[in-house]
């Protein structure tokens, strides 16, 4: 629909802008608003399915850690296995999400000095860890309605696997998801 948009109003231009000095420069302000618009739908796109993903979550998870170093300067050490089975959409984009939430809540809370991203075949399971060196904190007086924290369980639930959350204060913060592979 946008591309018919963009076609009509580049007809107009031609048809009719000369008849008029300011039809024209509406024109040119409804291209821009069109474009703007191409790059939103390009925008969410991406957001609804990270290219990064066609390569595979262990590459994923070792882009968004070195993107993360890049913004907070925190090292992150990762580590995941050479040959991972492939994942379904839904499961590779739902790990990718609780990961990027877990590095946006070390990012915000836990003024940690390193990170580290374990990704490990256990059985017929997947088990994503992200650990912290960070001030830590007492999990059960925490916000139960932390919606980063909300969020992440959602998604382990429909994925059918299990989330954990660990931390003291002063010993960092563990958070582990293990999600049942693909049959």
């Amino acid at each position: 629909m946008l591309t018919v948009l963009k076609l009509e109003t580049s007809m107009c231009e031609l048809a009719y802008a000369q008849l008029d000095p300011g039809l024209n420069e509406r024109l040119n302000s409804m291209k821009r608003l069109i474009a703007q618009l191409f790059q939103l739908v390009r925008d969410v796109a991406t957001a609804l399915r990270p290219p990064i993903l066609d390569a595979g979550i262990a590459s994923a998870i070792e882009w968004q850690a070195r993107r993360f170093e890049a913004r907070t300067q925190i090292p992150c050490l990762v580590q995941v296995p050479e040959n991972l089975p492939v994942l379904s959409d839904a499961k590779a984009i739902g790990l990718f999400r609780i990961l990027q939430e877990a590095l946006t809540n070390v990012m915000r809370h836990a003024q940690a000095h390193t990170v580290e991203l374990t990704l490990a075949l256990e059985g017929d399971q997947l088990c994503l860890t992200v650990s912290d060196d960070g001030v830590g904190f007492v999990p059960d007086t925490g916000r139960p309605t932390s919606f980063g924290v909300v969020g992440m369980r959602e998604r382990v639930l429909i994925m059918g696997g299990q989330l954990s959350l660990e931390s003291e204060p002063g010993e960092g913060t563990t958070l582990s998801v293990r999600v049942p592979l693909d049959r």
